[in-house]
């Protein structure tokens, strides 16, 4: 259910909420601070396990609260460098593995620990203001998509300047979080250290913190108190220790006449722990762990794997579980007879915790595990022969203790399928712009089926010789190469479904290619062909090639234009090649932010390309995002292509170029790019009078609206060039007048 609470309300509440904390109470709250760590190495397997079984958590943070990650990468041998992959996700062997992901599904045994950083309303607790984490909060938590049952947010070097007032704000925000999501668990944390010792603002806002939650049955993670002990128990936050782990070594009252770090200290002092809690430390202070030591994010993923096996219920020096769970099948009944697809229903019980429920037909799996309520499996009755079988369920608790409950079922599915497939979804359709050499035809069915196609009406389905390259299932597709300019193509197509029922009708596809253009006249420009890409996700691709054809027509040119996104000397292209050709670069529009290139738009170029079909290849370095188009024309003079080139950039829901000066038969063409690839924004497109040649976006799935939107057009004589989208982003474009011959 949504719900709407105006922030002057919640505010107004500070003071009852202040005097309803002074109240004794008897509740006892979990906090996880340097003592944690001590228990960290007694947590068993099975109890981190029912923790990521268990929670689905948002984690709001900047780069101070990025240790915690750091952390629980460093715990499976990985530095941040070392992204975890969730396409396809495998937890593998490490038991502290977890997803970066917002998914409803996960596989069994994955913590999904999704990091907000990507999250455009918040940074952090403290940026862009002190509450629009909580208006971020909710309005992930009120998405009917949204599956999240624990909500942290950290602090960054922003929180040391915390007001009391501003502390107040914090909790009682919290405090409504709790009242209006009771399902969910609210994790408060602690200002990372400043140096200012126990009399500093900051450690006094932090005991303003633990005091609201001490008494209560709050969570906290005191992201403070972990970083002011080393393992030993000694203590650094009087002596002005900072979240770096520098200090006041000689008690001069100052941090700044020596540089004395307690991490580097106690890690030189203990040569042990050099692949355990000192591991990965490149050089002195120096290594993954955003301003700080190593050390400092593995004691913060202890405790926080600590805290999660608290909230589990596990408790501290627990005898070990020893007791079997409960099981008992609900339905179908024993001896009951059973046919098409059927749910097959478990309770489980145990005194501790149930991990899972494995269903089994003839002693064999159905499906994976179920490892939460309600423990149910669907099973399809006719992939199982026709007579007597037996369906168990066996309950599996977190200490690996285990029991089953079996059932007789008879299968009998005397109801043959007579029906052939229904085919839908053809294509593609329509008309295809000359030069189209290859596509793809393909079709649905609504049963699992084995397709082919003929070219020839009325083809029977045994005298079919062509199969789809990708059929079997429900949908089919076939590579289609060689098509000519100013041809119709017909496919006719047939399947047959598992019980060989086969279509006895033809079911067509239709398509036809445009006949080529004419050669240019003198003096007139003509568009060739276009064709465009994108970068699939943060990939560590160094190039990127697409097929671009070349019609026969004269004077030609080949125009490619890239956008890309976060530009740095580490993230540059470095070359444009047609068939092995190296494209010139024209120009370039960079939109600036903080000193940082947010948004760039390029353009290259190529006279007199071969013909035919050949690949553009880009070249660069670094992790790049970016979407590119290629467009090819007839008619520019080969000698001098090109009139004056303009740029512009900005941010606003429109992209635009005037003051164009143009010649008698120039065509204009311009290329843009905006930041962020969420349709969110708005679908950016050309202005009504312009000829978009492509319009492209990056993969919202991987940047999570964190890519680039790109495109190119072009416009005859044209004074002025726009693109426009719904909202507010950063753009860049460049436009520039192609000479006629």
């Amino acid at each position: 259910m949504q719900k709407s609470t105006n922030i002057s309300n919640v505010v107004s509440g500070l003071f009852l909420l202040l005097c309803l904390t002074l109240i004794p109470n008897s509740a006892s709250a979990l906090i996880a601070d340097h003592t944690s760590i001590t228990d960290f190495e007694n947590i068993p397997d099975s109890v981190i396990q029912q923790a990521k079984n268990s929670f689905r958590i948002d984690y709001g943070h900047s780069s101070h609260g990025g240790q915690l990650i750091t952390g629980t990468n460093m715990l499976q041998g990985q530095t941040i460098e070392m992204a975890i992959e969730c396409s396809g996700y495998n937890p593998g062997n490490d038991i502290y593995q977890y997803c970066d992901d917002y998914r409803s599904q996960l596989p069994a045994g994955v913590l999904s620990l999704w990091s907000m950083r990507t999250w455009p309303e918040a940074n952090n607790l403290a940026n862009p203001d002190r509450t629009a984490w909580y208006y971020a909060t909710r309005r992930h938590l009120d998405d009917p998509n949204n599956n999240r049952n624990v909500v942290m947010w950290a602090w960054s070097g922003h929180g040391e300047s915390s007001t009391e007032a501003d502390i107040n704000t914090y909790l009682n925000l919290m405090s409504q979080l709790e009242t209006d999501y009771p399902d969910v668990k609210f994790v408060y944390m602690t200002i990372t250290l400043s140096g200012t010792g126990e009399n500093g603002n900051a450690n006094q806002r932090n005991e303003q913190i633990r005091n609201f939650v001490r008494g209560t049955d709050r969570i906290l993670y005191d992201y403070a108190d972990i970083e002011s002990y080393d393992p030993s128990g000694g203590e650094y936050m009087t002596r002005l220790s900072r979240d770096s782990t520098r200090y006041d070594s000689d008690g001069s009252g100052s941090l700044w006449d020596e540089e004395t770090y307690w991490a580097v200290e106690w890690c030189d002092s203990h040569p042990e722990e050099v692949n355990d809690l000192c591991a990965f430390r490149a050089a002195p202070n120096v290594a993954v762990c955003a301003h700080s030591d190593p050390l400092n994010c593995n004691l913060k993923a202890r405790a926080f794997w600590w805290m999660l096996a608290r909230l589990t219920g596990w408790q501290m020096n627990q005898a070990p579980d020893t007791t079997s769970p409960t099981v008992s099948i609900v339905s179908p009944s024993n001896d009951s007879n059973v046919s098409g697809t059927i749910s097959i229903n478990a309770t489980a019980t145990d005194d501790r915790s149930v991990a899972g429920v494995q269903f089994k037909l003839d002693g064999n799996n159905l499906d994976a595990e179920d490892t939460s309520l309600p423990y149910s499996i669907s099973w399809n009755t006719t992939t199982a022969t026709f007579g007597a079988h037996v369906v168990s369920a066996t309950a599996r608790d977190m200490a690996g203790n285990t029991q089953e409950f079996t059932i007789n079922v008879i299968v009998d599915n005397t109801i043959p399928d007579t029906t052939a497939p229904t085919r839908s979804g053809g294509f593609p359709s329509g008309i295809f712009d000359a030069g189209t050499r290859q596509t793809t035809i393909s079709l649905m069915t609504s049963e699992n089926a084995t397709c082919r196609y003929s070219t020839t009406p009325n083809t029977p389905y045994g005298s079919m010789t062509n199969t789809f390259l990708t059929t079997g299932n429900l949908d089919h597709s076939q590579p289609i190469i060689g098509l000519v300019d100013g041809q119709s193509y017909n496919y006719y197509v047939r399947c047959l479904d598992a019980s060989n029922n086969e279509n006895t009708s033809d079911y067509s596809i239709t398509f036809s290619v445009a006949a080529p253009l004419p050669p240019p006249s003198s003096g007139n420009i003509v568009f060739d062909s276009s064709n465009s890409t994108s970068v699939p996700g943060n990939s560590n691709l160094t190039t990127l090639t697409w097929s671009h054809t070349i019609g026969t027509g004269a004077d030609r040119i080949l125009l490619v234009g890239v956008s890309t996104g976060i530009v740095n000397p580490n993230r540059q292209v470095t070359s444009v090649t047609y068939n092995g050709l190296n494209l010139t670069h024209l120009g370039t529009s960079s939109y600036l932010s903080n000193g940082n290139v947010m948004t760039q738009t390029q353009l290259w170029y190529l006279i007199n390309p071969p013909t035919g079909t050949g690949s553009v290849t880009f070249t660069w370095t670094g992790t790049m995002k970016f979407v590119a188009g290629s467009a090819s024309y007839f008619g520019v003079n080969q000698t001098t292509p090109f009139g004056q080139m303009l740029i512009s950039n900005g941010r606003g829901n429109t992209a635009s170029l005037g003051e164009i000066v143009t010649s008698t038969n120039d065509l204009v063409f311009d290329v843009f790019s905006r930041e962020s690839d969420s349709l969110t924004y708005g679908t950016p497109t050309a202005s009504t009078t312009q000829s978009e040649r492509w319009n492209v976006r990056t993969n919202t799935t991987t940047w999570l609206g964190d890519g680039v939107i790109g495109g190119g057009s072009s416009k005859p004589n044209a004074s002025s060039m726009s693109w426009s989208w719904g909202s507010t982003r950063s753009w860049t474009m460049l436009a520039v007048p192609l000479k006629a011959n």
